[in-house]
């Protein structure tokens, strides 16, 4: 995890023989939302098969509500999910309803799920 806008190097420290020929093996950038991302490294040296690594760079921000925004009931009970991605990790997720939280205590509703999904269930 990086803060927006900061310089960042990802190394990737290759110990073969013979050395690999012709790039480097740091990749410098500024930290922006453009890119962040997965980024994959690969080595190879001539006569051995190539072989690589992978790094995910994230950046320090708000979370992110990655679920569909529309979502479908077929009949009976309604299941409405919320799935949010964030940098460092939201602390929690609330639902509401025309403006009022649902808490644990409304019998109309049911909310489960763990830290990045949350699934609100109509009775």
């Amino acid at each position: 995890m990086i803060a927006l806008a900061s310089a960042l190097t990802i190394s990737n420290d290759v110990i073969v023989f013979p050395q690999p020929m012709g790039h480097s093996p740091n990749l410098t950038f500024i930290a922006d939302n453009e890119h962040k991302g997965r980024y994959y490294c690969k080595a190879s040296v001539l006569g051995f098969p190539e072989i690589g690594a992978e790094a995910e760079v994230f950046i320090n921000g708000r979370p992110a509500i990655v679920s569909k925004r529309t979502q479908f009931i077929h009949s009976g009970e309604a299941r409405v999910e919320c799935e949010a991605i964030s940098v460092p990790k939201h602390e929690r997720i609330t639902w509401t309803h025309n403006g009022r939280e649902i808490t644990k205590y409304d019998n109309d509703y049911h909310v489960s799920g763990h830290h990045e999904t949350c699934a609100c269930i109509t009775r």
